[in-house]
């Protein structure tokens, strides 16, 4: 069965350490994809709630380009290619 890109981005986030996670809601609000998701709503988010501000902020479309960009620049590249991988095998 086919994962969806909701479910393909929770399990990303999962492969987060705690650390590595702040790092990607700290830099959220700083993407260049003209939206920004408010620093408030990422506060407190868990990874699911990201998963869904990502995906309402940047549509399940830009969604995982934001979330691949973003890993890999807070030096995260190796969940980034796992991503890319991972939404190329259940998306494509």
């Amino acid at each position: 069965m086919k994962k969806n890109v909701r479910q393909t981005l929770c399990d990303a986030l999962e492969d987060l350490l705690e650390q590595q996670f702040k790092a990607l809601k700290g830099s959220l609000p700083a993407t260049d994809e003209g939206r920004e998701v408010p620093r408030g709503q990422l506060e407190r988010a868990d990874r699911q709630d990201v998963v869904d501000l990502m995906c309402c902020y940047y549509g399940e479309e830009g969604a995982p380009g934001v979330c691949i960009r973003v890993l890999e620049k807070i030096n995260a590249r190796d969940v980034a290619v796992k991503l890319r991988e991972a939404l190329w095998r259940h998306l494509a």
